[in-house]
């Protein structure tokens, strides 16, 4: 039997492949390639009930025309009861950018003391005037100091999609999912999922707040393993 948990989170995977064809077939053609914008990365720090995590991301053009760019990702967690659920990822990868919505990428993904190289491909939907985008990672993982008798590759499917429409010059509304789940290459087999969601507001595109929920799922059948931590989040965008 499936679990609802499960079950969940992988409709969650087929809710935002949709709405990567979605943004897809409304957005425009990409306008001519100018001088990169200031780069913004985004820091944000969550407080729930299980854990407070500090975490950022950002994608930074390395050329002009935007063909060559790069992909973090950054989460470190602690959790207020057991220091053993302490969490901490930094991911990143070069893109390259074949058109305005098909990417190939390799880098790698650090877990605690795990380095695990990665190949991906990126596939970007985003409208013209920015205010929503769907952004899919299928990727492929090596992990070179696998336990005897695991299984060395693993594959995963990585999402991000967010919503910002304005109401106001000042205020507007801040959606964003993420997520992923990863199996055996084989694909037959449930290793982890999760799920993030923020909900709340914008200020003069310099603040982002409300209202914070992340979901992990470990293993499978009667191994499972669920934890979630509700809380609030605050968001400030750093220029560089």
């Amino acid at each position: 039997m499936t679990h609802p948990k499960i079950l969940s989170t992988t409709s969650m995977a087929v809710l935002v492949s949709v709405l990567f064809f979605t943004v897809q077939a409304s957005s425009q053609e990409a306008p001519e390639p100018t001088d990169p914008p200031p780069l913004q990365i985004p820091l944000e720090l969550a407080v729930g009930e299980e854990r407070i995590q500090h975490e950022f991301f950002f994608f930074a053009p390395l050329t002009t025309d935007n063909e060559v760019s790069v992909f973090t990702l950054g989460r470190f967690a602690h959790d207020w009861d057991d220091p053993a659920q302490n969490q901490s990822l930094l991911s990143t990868q070069l893109i390259w950018n074949t058109t305005s919505w098909l990417g190939l990428a390799t880098g790698a993904n650090t877990s605690g003391t795990q380095v695990s190289p990665l190949l991906a491909v990126s596939l970007l939907a985003a409208t013209s005037d920015g205010t929503a985008y769907v952004n899919l990672f299928p990727t492929l993982f090596y992990h070179p100091n696998t336990l005897p008798g695991m299984e060395q590759w693993s594959a995963e499917l990585f999402a991000m999609a967010a919503w910002t429409p304005s109401f106001t010059e000042t205020w507007g509304l801040f959606t964003q999912v993420m997520g992923g789940i990863g199996t055996p290459v084989s694909l037959d087999e449930h290793l982890y999922s999760y799920t993030q969601l923020r909900i709340g507001l914008d200020y003069a595109r310099t603040w982002q707040f409300g209202f914070a929920l992340d979901q992990e799922l470990y293993g499978s059948g009667e191994e499972l393993g669920y934890t979630d931590n509700i809380g609030l989040f605050v968001r400030r965008p750093i220029g560089l």
